[in-house]
């Protein structure tokens, strides 16, 4: 407390160290007086220095007595504000300052006690809850301008920093972080490019994901395969890889150049990078981590679609990293496979060409189910993979894929003049970019990365028959079923008890339930009340679907976008199809098989017996004519 007390008053220190100063000087020069040494130059300096002793005295007194005078001059009026802001409250906010009891700077908080309230109510009013539903933490939804402007005009009065000071800091161990001392439970975010449009489908596609999810936690990771699939944003050749570049860490000697334009070098000159997220079942769910594999082709040379799909699926197979997840441990591809897609034009689950190649996939593995799942359209984000390419985008900063490796084989119009070298571009530029790739991990898992040439013929795979998807298909408007029936000689036998876990083989059509006085109750169709559930909830509660008009319950019963067009979607024979032409194919097929067939087989009982030979097998495709001439005669020949 002394030192505080001396560092208050720098004139007394001062004066007082020049009078200590003195009066250590003078004892030593009236000391010649009693030797005889005595001059009258030191009778003068003693003179200067006892007249200097005195003034530096007064001045000491002096000095001390202002401050005490001061000292009660402001407690005096201290205690006449302190009467004033009592009698006089309007005047209380702007003379408090100078009547408050503590020394130093106030803080904003003491003269201003509901700032921290009235940020929390701000905030709350435009804000989120945490996404992950673990803390209490408030994301602001205005900007900091925003806040500090509602602040001021709700009579506060206080700068931009200091409001930014009262909310969470970004980082708590840096020395910004430590300036944030009274803070509330709000926190700024970035801004990020996830806005998504609203769709009336959202809740009902969402419904169908959730089913798959819990159809492979029950079944278990030794017998399901879960995959997410999609097509990243093609990526363009002779410019910057990502439209977003990251910060990057060079030596200040280099310089970073980028081409003065962004469009492309020629027509189609970008990478189709295809991307497969493996999901690891684990824990009694079903995980975003796994095995990531990317197959990239020409843009100009080749395209994604099926039958693209369907050949990287037999790839991923060969893979050692999707072995624990794709492969059962005798080898096999597990039985029940769910792969979940974004519903673009290649993969769309009631499109012909994704029915197509589900039904290759499905018979050459000889699965027991195979189901194809996509959400609304606008809520592609929320598939699985979707995880995976912000890692993969972040690789790209800064990386511009050459287009003329060999040698340029465009003219100055852009106009292909090479087109054998032309395609072994296209080929290093995609080698390129997987080996970007492959040096990538994500979740823990290495990331496989290739180039696949285009080839020389397209190959597409064979379209089921009509009565073949009739017994083992199930198409709907985001969903796509291929299951095996329960003839041994059609499907064989099953590797799982798929059929015990549901009954009627296909995964039901989504049904929201209500609570009412009696119970509970299927929603009304069309009323947008109610909850989906979980796929258990859904098959135990089987017994309380919806009244309707059909004579079994279409798939869609419940989608939105659809509800006006169920009826002409539905064939005489009460299955449900997700489009017209599909359901004109089967009407046609339908026709052939269930109304011919009955047909003939009246028929056969009017037609006399087919011969045999002598070993006694039926000759079906051939009638035997033993006497041409006698066969061509006329019945009613006299001769």
């Amino acid at each position: 407390m002394k030192a505080k007390a001396e560092r208050n008053r720098p004139a007394e220190k001062i004066t007082q160290d020049e009078l200590n100063l003195t009066n250590s000087k003078l004892p030593g020069l009236t000391a010649f007086r009693q030797t005889g040494l005595w001059t009258n130059d030191m009778k003068k300096n003693a003179d200067e220095l006892e007249d200097r002793r005195k003034k530096l005295k007064q001045k000491l007194h002096r000095l001390t007595f202002d401050r005490k005078r001061k000292r009660l001059a402001r407690a005096d009026m201290k205690e006449a504000l302190q009467v004033f802001v009592s009698e006089s409250p309007a005047a209380a906010k702007r003379l408090k300052k100078f009547a408050r009891e503590k020394r130093g700077r106030p803080s904003i908080d003491s003269d201003q006690s509901d700032l921290l309230k009235s940020i929390v109510d701000i905030v709350s009013a435009s804000g989120a809850a945490d996404d992950r539903r673990r803390t209490e933490l408030i994301r602001s939804c205005k900007t900091l301008d925003d806040l500090h402007s509602e602040l001021l005009n709700l009579g506060y009065s206080l700068s931009r920093s200091a409001t930014y000071l009262r909310l969470l800091p970004r980082n708590y161990l840096t020395t910004e972080g430590a300036r944030h001392i009274t803070t509330v439970p709000v926190k700024l975010v970035k801004a990020a490019n996830n806005l998504r449009k609203e769709h009336t489908d959202a809740h009902f596609a969402a419904s169908t994901i959730v089913y798959l999810k819990d159809l492979a936690v029950l079944m278990g990771s030794q017998c399901t395969f879960f995959l997410s699939q999609d097509d990243k944003a093609r990526i363009p050749l002779g410019l910057p890889a990502a439209s977003k570049q990251a910060p990057l860490l060079m030596h200040l000697e280099y310089r970073i150049q980028l081409p003065d334009h962004d469009w492309v070098v020629a027509d189609r000159h970008k990478l189709i990078p295809s991307v497969y997220a493996g999901c690891v079942i684990k824990d009694g769910r079903v995980t975003y981590s796994g095995p990531t594999s990317i197959f990239i082709r020409s843009g100009k040379h080749d395209s994604s679609s099926a039958a693209t799909h369907a050949a990287d699926f037999n790839a991923l197979l060969s893979l050692d990293s999707f072995k624990d997840v794709a492969r059962s441990n005798a080898g096999a591809v597990k039985p029940i496979v769910i792969i979940t897609v974004d519903g673009g034009p290649d993969e769309n689950p009631r499109y012909p060409k994704t029915l197509n190649a589900a039904y290759k996939l499905f018979t050459e593995h000889s699965l027991d189910a195979l189901f194809i799942a996509c959400h609304a359209p606008g809520h592609s984000a929320y598939n699985a993979v979707e995880r995976r390419m912000a890692p993969l985008s972040r690789d790209l900063s800064g990386l511009i894929l050459p287009h003329d490796h060999f040698g340029s084989h465009l003219d100055r119009r852009g106009r292909t003049t090479d087109a054998d070298l032309e395609k072994a571009n296209f080929k290093k530029a995609g080698e390129i970019l997987a080996e970007v790739w492959s040096q990538a991990v994500i979740d823990g898992f290495h990331v496989h990365a290739q180039y696949i040439e285009p080839l020389s013929t397209s190959t597409t795979p064979s379209a089921p028959t009509a009565k073949w998807c009739w017994k083992h298909v199930q198409q709907s408007q985001y969903f796509l079923q291929v299951v095996k029936c329960n003839d041994i000689t059609c499907c064989g036998h099953r590797r799982t008890n798929y059929n015990e876990v549901v009954p009627n083989r296909f995964i039901p059509a989504p049904v929201p339930f209500v609570n009412y006085e009696g119970g509970i109750a299927a929603a009304a169709i069309g009323s947008g009340s109610g909850a989906y559930g979980s796929l258990f909830q859904r098959l135990a509660l089987s017994g309380l679907e919806p009244r309707h008009s059909f004579n079994s319950m279409p798939f869609d019963l419940y989608c939105p976008s659809v509800a006006g067009k169920i009826h002409k979607r539905i064939c005489s024979c009460g299955k449900y199809f997700p489009t017209q032409a599909a359901i004109k194919g089967h009407e046609v097929v339908h026709h052939r098989y269930f109304v011919t067939e009955q047909d003939e087989s009246e028929e056969a009982a009017e037609k006399p017996s087919i011969q045999t030979d002598s070993a006694g097998d039926s000759t079906t495709d051939v009638v035997i004519i033993p006497n041409l001439f006698e066969w061509l005669q006329s019945e009613f020949s006299t001769v």
